[in-house]
């Protein structure tokens, strides 16, 4: 198994201690993404920070997804999110 499914294997279980910022345009409400992120354990942030450990972008991510790159923080997809936290 390849690192990224590997992380994502590990992150559908628990998100706990996982600092999560959101970015751009999704089709779904960014308050639904963050309080399902809430009941999994994670924290959010709205900017990219030492302590952000994955950037959740929909279209458009503009500057958080640069910083992002360039910290090697986890960048995933808004609908890869949510088949994480999928119940």
């Amino acid at each position: 198994m390849d690192t990224y499914n590997n992380y994502n294997s590990l992150m559908r279980f628990n998100l706990k201690g996982e600092v999560i910022c959101f970015t751009g345009k999704s089709k779904y409400t960014r308050i639904n993404m963050q309080k399902l992120a809430i009941k999994h354990g994670a924290s959010i942030t709205s900017n990219i920070t030492g302590k952000t450990t994955v950037l959740v972008m929909g279209q458009r991510p503009g500057s958080k997804l640069d910083r992002a790159f360039s910290r090697n923080i986890h960048i995933m997809m808004d609908d890869e999110f949510l088949q994480i936290v999928d119940d």
